[in-house]
């Protein structure tokens, strides 16, 4: 028998108004902890880059063969496939109210 999907409205009421904006003085706003997470990751990135970059120049005269280079472009391509793909099958899910 095929599930019904659940019919959801955007203008739903939370059950505890208190709890549905920050009412503490002094309180972050959500728009505060967004700047704070992407400047935390741009921290955590922009070393990490730095290391890759510093092991590439240590390699030196490391040559990949065209094999290696046709491997590693497989590689990335079906991880970003698989990835992509995932994430769509997550959103239509949630879309037609299976999750």
């Amino acid at each position: 028998m095929a599930r019904q999907p659940v019919k959801r409205t955007l203008s739903r009421k939370p059950s505890n108004p208190a709890k549905a904006k920050n009412t503490k003085p002094g309180a972050k706003s959500s728009q505060q902890d967004t700047y704070l997470m992407v400047a935390v990751l741009v921290g955590l990135l922009l070393p990490t880059c730095g290391l890759g970059v510093y092991i590439w120049y240590q390699l030196g005269d490391v040559e990949i063969s065209g094999h290696g280079i046709l491997a590693l472009v497989l590689g990335v391509g079906f991880s970003l496939a698989l990835g992509i793909g995932l994430m769509r099958l997550v959103y239509v899910s949630h879309r037609r109210g299976f999750d």
